[in-house]
């Protein structure tokens, strides 16, 4: 019996032709990551120049420019926000929280001022336990929290000692409304003692949630269903 050629085998010609187009699609490729890699480089130089400019301008809420937002990561937008409250706040140390819905729990995203004693207690925190970040952020509302000490909200709570040992004696817990009402998380402010409602406080946590709504995606967070934030 006569053996058939086998048309499966590509000829010299086919086999310089998809040379050629593997060649070409690989310059494409290189050329790309390159260009990517400039516009990357680029953009991190702006977010750096805008957060500079940010944290210079003393008399504004500078991450709330509609050029910062534009460019701005979440790490930047964190770092900004932490830096208004630096500029704008007495508060010895900070928290940024954020809802991560498959835990069901507040996550710390950004702090300073804390040790890794508090971080290993308040760095994933369950809806359900009570505290001043979680009660702002299932009842909608802030929580002011005077004295840490003889508060009911840490009644018998192991948190207590922790924050007390971390030199939190008062607590003011704002949540993070989306524009739909959704809370997206929390910003606490703490203070070594008592201190009196901030109105500086307030209006970072309201600017604050009004730059997340804007870079967070909802989907990211879930947010805390069904639930308005009340005013502050």
């Amino acid at each position: 019996m006569q053996r058939q050629p086998d048309d499966s085998t590509p000829s010299p010609v086919e086999k310089l032709v998809a040379s050629r187009d593997r060649a070409t699609r690989n310059a494409t490729r290189i050329l790309a990551e390159s260009q990517q890699r400039i516009i990357d480089a680029e953009l991190r130089m702006t977010r750096n120049v805008l957060l500079r400019a940010a944290r210079a301008d003393r008399h504004a809420i500078g991450f709330l420019a509609p050029d910062f937002l534009a460019v701005a990561d979440l790490p930047t937008l964190y770092r900004a926000i932490l830096d208004a409250t630096a500029t704008f706040s007495d508060a010895t140390s900070v928290d940024l929280l954020l809802y991560d819905q498959p835990a069901e729990a507040l996550r710390i995203v950004a702090q300073r001022g804390f040790a890794s004693d508090f971080l290993a207690s308040f760095g994933l925190l369950d809806i359900r336990h009570p505290t001043a970040c979680t009660t702002a952020f299932t009842s909608g509302g802030p929580v002011l929290v005077d004295d840490v000490g003889t508060s009911p909200i840490f009644a018998r709570q192991s948190t207590r000692d922790t924050l007390l040992a971390a030199g939190s004696r008062a607590v003011q817990s704002y949540p993070l409304p989306a524009s739909d009402g959704t809370v997206l998380g929390v910003l606490s402010f703490h203070h070594p003692g008592p201190r009196p409602t901030s109105g500086k406080a307030a209006l970072i946590a309201r600017s604050a949630a009004l730059a997340l709504g804007g870079v967070l995606p909802h989907s990211s967070t879930g947010g805390a269903p069904n639930r308005e934030a009340r005013p502050t």
